[in-house]
């Protein structure tokens, strides 16, 4: 009994161990980019307008993209509800008197640290279905997938996304794991759903699948309702602002310029290589195109109906390729958004390996994770979603769908699915830990037969 006793307590050490060092990898590699990385301009584009935010709402409690903050700017500052405002609130936490070098880095040690955090949410969701091995594998490829690392480096939504809706994920699981109505951890869902809508708008859409499909597989209304609860606590004001301020729920000019950059095939003006990434910059009919929801719907049904074959094969095939590929389409190429001066994965041996190693296992995987998702969702029907593996890995599936066509709607640039590599690793995962049951439970009455 003893010898037994012994025997588990080191393998709870061993594991212990084995999280503590893909924590230990985690760690030297995204607070090492962050202090080894130089972006050539840090605060350009999206992250100088979310800076522009939490400066203006903490100087001048006005939220606005105006840019305040730069030398010589004058003007007035008008509210606005074009980004979401969730990391605009997090810079403001770590907004000192003025916006220099010493803020970046505030900023980017903290997601650093946010980012060790999701590398261990990841693992605790994996543990939901695997064993301690399997799990420990999908925690380090999150850990060194280097798009996620030099995301860290910069002033910019995915790492806070990642890390909220990685822990979304994991209450999910838990909920489900559960036969009683667990009130809270229904509310603590919502919640944390609600927060990462105020990172990222595609989370905003997700309650919509979430909650007919918990009333439907789940057979518990009062899970759906404090989950919507804790959703609306989070979200509500946001939206309430909006209607006093702005006098509407939202604003639609990213939803719009999103449908636009999606509607153009291979990313390219009439094909144009020059365009790759921008065509709407060469599209001569932008103006008109984005001056409202349904203009842009307009022109997305002409290009339907001039080029039929060429737009249904690029929203059903091309773009949920592109949604998960490799290069960034829109910023600097291979694993960087905006332009670096000098980064580790430029030199440094560690760095270097493991892109190289992520870089050759991405297509594998991703197939692997795509293919996944449906396997999950379609397995979890077939057992009714019963309680179990079965209905939780599921409902991830469904969500995971959701979102791939919510990208396939708008534009599915790579960078928008970095949030959701836990999710296609779990699903690469149960795809082949499923392949592998099923070759022992034909292997293993051969193996019968042959020893008979």
């Amino acid at each position: 009994m003893n010898e037994g006793f012994g025997a588990a307590r080191t393998r709870r050490l061993l594991a212990l161990l084995a999280i503590v060092g893909v924590l230990a990898i985690a760690a030297y590699l995204h607070f090492g980019a962050v202090l080894r990385t130089q972006v050539y301009i840090p605060l350009m584009a999206d992250a100088g307008e979310y800076v522009s935010y939490a400066y203006n709402l903490q100087n001048h409690d006005t939220y606005s993209r105006q840019p305040s903050w730069t030398q010589g700017w004058s003007g007035i500052i008008k509210p606005d509800g074009v980004r979401q405002p969730g990391y605009p609130l997090f810079l403001s936490t770590l907004l000192g008197e003025r916006v220099d070098d010493a803020f970046v880095l505030r900023v980017t040690m903290v997601q650093a640290l946010l980012s060790v955090g999701y590398v261990f949410l990841a693992f605790q969701l994996a543990r939901s279905f695997f064993s301690l091995v399997p799990s420990l594998l999908i925690s380090l490829l999150v850990a060194i997938t280097p798009q996620l690392v030099t995301s860290t480096t910069y002033v910019l939504t995915e790492t806070l996304y990642t890390f909220l809706f990685t822990a979304f994920l994991l209450a999910l699981v838990c909920l489900l794991r559960g036969h009683r109505t667990y009130w809270w951890l229904a509310a603590l869902t919502g919640l944390l759903l609600g927060l990462s809508a105020l990172v990222r708008p595609t989370s905003i859409y997700l309650p919509l699948v979430l909650v007919p499909m918990l009333v439907m597989f789940d057979k518990r209304v009062r899970r759906s309702a404090w989950l919507v609860l804790g959703f609306v606590v989070a979200y509500g004001p946001w939206v309430a602002w909006n209607q006093m301020e702005l006098g509407r729920s939202s604003d639609p000019t990213l939803s719009i310029a999103t449908l636009q950059h999606g509607s153009y095939p291979n990313f390219m003006y009439e094909g144009r290589p020059e365009s790759y990434g921008y065509p709407y910059m060469f599209d001569p009919r932008t103006p008109e195109i984005v001056r409202s929801t349904g203009t842009v719907m307009a022109h997305i049904a002409s290009e339907f109906r001039r080029e039929p074959v060429a737009m249904l094969r690029w929203y059903l095939i091309q773009k949920p390729i592109c949604f998960v590929s490799w290069e960034p389409i829109q910023g600097a190429g291979d694993v960087f958004v905006y332009p670096v001066v000098r980064s580790p994965y430029v030199g440094e041996a560690f760095f270097g390996v493991s892109r190289s190693l992520m870089k050759a296992l991405h297509v594998p995987l991703m197939f692997l994770g795509m293919i996944g998702s449906v396997f999950v969702v379609a397995y979890a029907i077939r057992e009714r979603f019963a309680p179990g593996r079965a209905r939780m890995l599921g409902a991830l599936g469904v969500l995971f769908l959701a979102i791939v066509g919510l990208h396939v709607i708008g534009a599915p640039f790579p960078r928008y699915s970095l949030p959701f590599r836990p999710m296609l690793l779990i699903f690469a995962a149960s795809l082949c830990v499923w392949a592998v049951e099923r070759l022992r439970t034909v292997a293993s009455p051969r193996l019968q037969l042959a020893a008979d």
